[in-house]
């Protein structure tokens, strides 16, 4: 089984799952399972940090369990995109070509 750093908490970091399974192809169905199990994880852990990330810069609470459903509307994003255009402006940078 290939294994990543950091994405191994699926598995106990063991490289082995702790998901069983009686099917005639159990070894391969239990790396499946570790590795969605681990991807999963990863996914809830980057949610948290991003909703902890934005939640010190904007003063709002988003936990991992509701971080799509705080984004959807787009309200902090668009919040987030126009404080770095204000910050890029007071830095003497042009705000109409963020390509530069």
């Amino acid at each position: 089984m290939m294994e990543e750093e950091g994405l191994a908490g699926g598995c106990g970091g063991s490289g082995r799952c702790d998901v069983s399974d009686d099917r005639t192809n159990a070894v391969q169905d239990d790396e499946s399972a570790c590795w969605r199990q681990s991807q999963t994880e990863f996914l809830y852990a980057m949610k948290e940090d991003i909703g902890d990330w934005l939640g010190a810069l904007y003063g709002v609470v988003i936990g991992a369990d509701e971080f799509f459903e705080q984004l959807e509307t787009g309200i902090l994003l668009c919040r987030h995109a126009n404080d770095l255009l204000g910050r890029r402006s007071k830095d003497g940078h042009a705000t109409d070509d963020l390509s530069k």
